[in-house]
């Protein structure tokens, strides 16, 4: 089993080794819109939200709070999560609407679902991606502006012979990321995922 798919509690991520979590401080409820009810903000009792994990067999956990109707949006999120991460679909689990791991995102509406409520979530990945960049400079001795990620690794533009896995970066390691509103996003000119056919996951 990837470790990917295996938590089954927010604490299951918390308290893991080998692992690199991007939190979120649990926000307010949204104010309802005219004629719906009230919505239900999450438990800060609880502690934060997880929004991503990323784990040290190169595997990685995607949560949002909202659910596939068949619009296929576990298709696109993942989509969107892999392209921000350089990291292959086969790689990514996504957990949908599960109260005990999820966020809570409120109700699933088809199209804020992507343009609102997949943000957090796109954030975290690209947030994910520079820590990752940022050990492997470290590591190899190379500025971070001369290292790219490609399918899980990060390695030296001029050879790509030297550079890292994910999962090599992520062993022994414990890192706990809470999520950065600046996160600089890949430039749609970039992308290599977002905006192909892939398969539908369900």
């Amino acid at each position: 089993m990837r470790r990917a798919d295996a938590p089954r509690t927010r604490a299951d991520f918390l308290e893991a080794d080998g692992v690199l979590v991007v939190l979120r401080e649990t926000p307010p409820a949204p104010p309802p819109a005219p004629g719906q009810p009230a919505l239900v903000s999450g438990n800060p009792a609880e502690g934060p939200e997880v929004l991503l994990a990323l784990w040290d067999d190169g595997s990685a956990t995607a949560l949002n709070g909202h659910v596939d109707l068949g619009t296929g949006l576990q298709t696109a999120l993942a989509q969107i999560v892999a392209e921000e991460l350089d990291l292959p679909l086969a790689q990514l689990r996504v957990v949908l609407g599960d109260t005990a791991r999820a966020p809570n995102q409120g109700a699933t509406i088809a199209s804020a679902s992507i343009q609102l409520h997949a943000a957090p979530l796109r954030l975290a990945a690209a947030q994910a991606r520079g820590w990752l960049i940022a050990q492997a400079a470290e590591w190899l001795g190379i500025p971070e502006a001369d290292l790219t990620v490609t399918d899980g690794r990060v390695h030296a533009r001029a050879d790509a012979a030297v550079g890292r896995s994910f999962a090599e970066l992520l062993a022994g390691q414990r890192g706990l990321l809470m999520l950065a509103a600046d996160t600089p996003l890949k430039h749609p000119d970039d992308y290599r995922l977002v905006g192909t056919r892939v398969p539908t996951r369900r």
